[in-house]
């Protein structure tokens, strides 16, 4: 089993992105959040991990595309707006914090977290 598994759709609008339904391990994160009725596409970023010791896995996909709008309009419209997902994210297990040996809590560090950062402030 893999230490993280989420979920994040986006919805282009022409306002710009909004974050949709969120999913850990294929549950819902809050409640389902509807596609905006002026949404052009809607994208999911999907982020694993094997471990929480090892490397964030990225990949995103394109769910659904408006079938009024042209591929050229999308990708203006596209084009205004930076990506929400541009693979800076933090890994999935840093959204949460993390308990260290000595017993305080951390948020876990996008390079890989240790469970040892606490005790050798000390």
């Amino acid at each position: 089993m893999s230490a993280d598994d989420w979920r994040q759709e986006y919805h282009l609008t022409p306002r710009g992105w909004v974050k949709g339904t969120a999913k850990s391990y294929g549950h819902l994160q809050d409640k389902i959040l509807d596609r905006p009725a002026d949404a052009i596409e809607t994208w999911e970023e999907h982020l694993t991990q094997s471990s929480m010791y090892s490397e964030t896995f990225s990949s995103v996909q394109v769910l659904w595309e408006s079938p009024t709008h042209s591929s050229a309009v999308r990708e203006e419209i596209r084009g205004r707006f930076p990506k929400p997902f541009d693979g800076s994210s933090p890994p999935p297990l840093a959204r949460f914090p993390r308990k260290t040996r000595s017993g305080v809590k951390t948020p876990a560090k996008a390079d890989g977290p240790s469970l040892f950062d606490e005790d050798e402030k000390s």
